[in-house]
């Protein structure tokens, strides 16, 4: 609770810069010659990190089918390392499911750090995912997701049971996004960004820009 109350300190660049160099020299040395590459991801993989932000690393390893996710809080800044099996990561990044947009997006965002870059264009590519799959998840999500949120709020609203509906209209927001992210192919930034660059397409349907909008 402490560490939540102070929440995360302002660091420069430098200093997380620093932080990543000491993180990937200490996964190199514990994997050896195993470690297929390590690389960066999130805001400052993009150059759109700031004071606060956290730092977010994958590492692939072969031999391994594995995957562990290590967090902790460093002096520099929160660090994230997802260590993957090589093999579970193809297959990761070859999933089609209602996120394929963010997926697709942090595939594309790789920074290579160390050990082979063409690990990172191996999951670029592996990501590109077919026009069928993407159909079939799109489906999916429209059935499973927006279909019950519609029920949602128009019983909300025939029952007079308003509280409810502000987490339906996030939720519903989120998830449009989403399905209009897997029938234009289009990958997104990041979960918080999302909803604006949906907003900022210019054929987003006026009924969705008003949601995204008031979501905003």
């Amino acid at each position: 609770m402490c560490a939540l109350r102070e929440g995360p300190r302002a660091k420069p660049r430098a200093a997380r810069e620093a932080l990543v160099r000491s993180v990937v020299a200490r996964v190199a040395r514990a994997e050896g010659a195993a470690l297929g590459c390590v690389a960066l991801y999130g805001s400052m993989a993009r150059g759109e990190d700031g004071p606060h932000s956290d730092v977010e690393l994958l590492a692939s390893v072969e031999g391994r089918d594995d995957h562990r996710v290590d967090e902790w809080l460093a002096p520099e800044a929160k660090v994230k390392l997802h260590r993957y099996g090589a093999a579970r990561l193809r297959r990761v990044a070859e999933t089609v499911g209602p996120e394929w947009s963010l997926d697709r997006g942090k595939w594309l965002q790789l920074v290579p750090l160390a050990g082979d870059p063409g690990v990172l264009d191996d999951l670029r590519a592996r990501s590109a995912a077919r026009d069928e799959d993407l159909a079939a998840a799109a489906r999916a999500l429209l059935v499973g997701e927006l279909h019950e949120l519609v029920g949602k709020s128009r019983n909300a609203a025939l029952t007079g049971s308003p509280a409810a509906l502000p987490a339906v209209a996030l939720r519903m927001a989120e998830q449009v996004t989403l399905w209009l992210g897997l029938v234009r192919r289009a990958p997104y930034t990041s979960r918080h960004l999302m909803l604006g660059e949906a907003l900022a397409h210019p054929e987003t349907p006026a009924g969705v820009a008003t949601l995204l909008r008031r979501a905003l």
